[in-house]
């Protein structure tokens, strides 16, 4: 049976022989024709294609995932800069610059102002779960992501007065007209418990800063945990891997002879 282009039982074969250093004649030259006796061609040919077909495909399955991966992690970083953003720019005193002038009063425009960065930061917010919730199954980091924005950013009361609402899925709702008649209440002290609840480190924005400063903290490696095992996975069943690994192993017959039948045809 030829294995690999190797036909070690053919007559004459150095396989073959109870002396195998008959096999070779004065001054170590082999014999008339024995090249041809124990090598096939054909079955070498046949044991190449049979590998190097599935190692492609391994080999392009391999590289759309890796780019697929590599892509989610440039996103994955875009979109939490992103969040951080829209929460900065209300946290550590923003809204009061947004929501007040020099002399601590709101304006028409302030007010609408206040309210359009309230409605981004919102909009980032339902943008970046409902990115996680697409990628839950990449890995660990992601699923913990998930699980640490599902917890209200902040207490319900200041959610509430601000004019914001959670959804079964944890998405954010932002009563725009609600939030507007509240920073226009005539009071100010009032408008300012808003201003707060809204602004302050342990408010809305600061929660929603903090989620995603979590985020960024997180490693890739545990961000794409399923991802990376994958990829070893496609690595470990690739035909080509699997030959080399087994003739440095040194006792697969098999697979030593059919590399050596593989390479006595690339060189014919």
């Amino acid at each position: 049976m030829a294995v690999g282009g190797i036909n070690p039982y053919a007559s004459g074969s150095y396989f073959g022989l109870s002396n195998p250093s008959s096999f070779f004649g004065a001054g170590g030259v082999s014999q008339s024709n024995a090249l041809s006796q124990i090598y096939d061609y054909k079955s070498a040919q046949d044991t190449l294609k049979s590998l190097l077909n599935p190692q492609k495909k391994n080999s392009a399955t391999l590289s759309a995932l890796k780019k697929d991966t590599s892509d989610f992690l440039t996103q994955y970083t875009s979109t939490m800069n992103n969040l951080q953003t829209s929460a900065a720019k209300l946290t550590n005193g923003g809204i009061d610059k947004i929501l007040f002038d020099s002399e601590g009063n709101t304006s028409e425009e302030s007010i609408k102002n206040t309210v359009s960065a309230v409605k981004d930061m919102v909009g980032e917010y339902n943008k970046t779960l409902d990115f996680l919730n697409s990628n839950a199954e990449r890995g660990v980091g992601v699923e913990t992501q998930i699980a640490r924005m599902a917890a209200d950013p902040a207490a319900r009361q200041k959610l509430d007065a601000a004019g914001i609402s959670v959804n079964k899925d944890g998405t954010l709702s932002l009563n725009e007209t609600k939030l507007t008649s509240a920073l226009s209440d005539k009071n100010p002290l009032q408008v300012k418990l808003v201003a707060d609840a809204v602004g302050d480190w342990n408010g809305i924005a600061g929660g929603i800063a903090k989620d995603a400063q979590a985020g960024l903290n997180t490693p890739a490696a545990k961000l794409i945990n399923n991802d990376i095992a994958e990829m070893q996975d496609i690595q470990n069943n690739d035909p080509v891997r699997q030959m080399y690994t087994a003739m440095r192993g040194g006792g697969a017959y098999y697979f030593n002879n059919m590399a050596a039948g593989m390479m006595m045809n690339m060189l014919a």
